[in-house]
């Protein structure tokens, strides 16, 4: 269950799925279908879903759906001050193959904006993934469906204005395969 506080008016939902082809996806929150709003996918796929003005209250779900049987993990923010006639900013992505021990991305956002990230790992033995610099919000999910295959996600959030850089680094976990998207909320 998901507890939404009173004063939210937008919910952002970073998911990582363990796929090598597009395949539809669908998350909803309390059963409200959410907006797909920043993804990439090469490899595993990172996504990023919105709903404005979610229902606050405790003990409500986020569910996520795709038409594969695929590992998957999801972080969830709920903000306020979002925008809620243009929500949307920028968005911008990122892949990498390999053994690597970190990722960095950047994107542009206006002064007041609010920069969301997203990674999303694919390892043979589990990556423990951190925020570099100055980024908030830091949470990370993991799942593991067999010793040869876990997934996981990161999601933070960051204040700004230009070009910010977002990063994520992994102390442990050989990576096959990194991607992340970032996207850009427009703050009233």
């Amino acid at each position: 269950s998901f507890t939404c506080n009173s004063g939210t008016d937008a919910l952002y939902v970073c998911l990582s799925v363990d796929v090598n082809t597009s395949t539809a996806h669908a998350m909803t929150y309390n059963g409200v279908a959410m907006t797909l709003v920043a993804s990439e996918l090469t490899q595993q796929q990172a996504l990023i879903f919105r709903l404005l003005a979610p229902t606050t209250g405790s003990s409500l779900t986020i569910s996520a759906t795709w038409t594969t049987n695929r590992a998957a993990a999801m972080v969830a923010f709920a903000l306020s001050g979002v925008n809620q006639t243009t929500p949307e900013g920028t968005a911008a992505s990122s892949a990498s193959a390999g053994a690597t021990s970190s990722s960095t991305g950047t994107i542009s956002l206006s002064s007041g904006d609010l920069g969301i990230d997203c990674v999303a790992c694919n390892s043979t033995t589990g990556a423990q993934l951190t925020a570099s610099g100055s980024q908030a919000n830091a949470t990370v999910a993991n799942r593991s469906d067999a010793p040869t295959n876990d997934t996981s996600v990161g999601g933070s959030t960051l204040d700004g204005s230009g070009s910010v850089t977002m990063g994520w680094s992994w102390s442990s976990g050989s990576i096959r395969y990194e991607i992340q998207c970032r996207y850009c909320a427009d703050r009233i």
